[in-house]
Formats: C-alpha cells, structure tokens, sequence
C-alpha cells in the first residue's frame, strides 16, 4: 500500500523506467516459496521487472524503536549516495549487536 493506493507486482512491469532501490520494510518481504521448481518471492519479481537492488528481509522483525531507527539509517544511507549493499552492510545499531540491521539483505546489484 502506497500513499495513493495499492501498488500491484504486475504493475511494475508496465512503469516506463524502474527505480534503482526498493526497501521492503514489512517481515518476511525478502522470503521466497516454492512455486513448481522455481523459487518466487516479492524481491525476485521486483528484480525481474528491472529493479536494481531489494533489500528486505526474509525473516520476522520486531515492531520496535530500534527497527525504526534501523530503516532511518538505511534510508540516510541510500540518500547520501551508498548502494544497497553498503547500506545493509552498515546496518548496526549500538548495543544491540547488530541483530536488527543484520536481518535486513540486499538482493540484486
């Protein structure tokens, strides 16, 4: 859900140009299920649409302040320049062992 509505996968197809990064902040957005014999999941659609980079985590997250902290740095990064990887490679918030930041992945480039 998006700030003026539902934002469909099968939409994604039919944007004119992709964005670079998308951060899937919600649990489990980084998971895949098996469908036949391949491997699917948000992350791997949005990458086959055209999407440089995911990041977003396959497991459970805490609803805390220390998430929300998390996704702010993240985002901070990725608005000073860094890349997906680089940014969830810096994830670590002090004094809690980086078992927040460490649940987030980047998928792709």
């Amino acid at each position: 859900r998006l700030g003026d509505g539902d934002l469909y996968l099968h939409e994604m197809e039919r944007l004119t140009a992709q964005p670079d990064v998308i951060v899937l902040s919600a649990c489990e957005t980084g998971s895949t299920q098996q469908q036949g014999r391949e491997m699917l999941g948000m992350a791997s659609v949005l990458l086959a649409t055209g999407v440089s980079t995911v990041i977003a985590s396959p497991w459970p997250i805490p609803d805390t302040a220390v998430t929300v902290e998390t996704m702010v740095r993240l985002h901070e990064m990725l608005a000073q320049g860094s890349n997906g990887s680089e940014a969830v490679a810096a994830l670590d918030v002090p004094g809690y062992g980086g078992l927040i930041g460490g649940a987030f992945m980047a998928f792709g480039a």
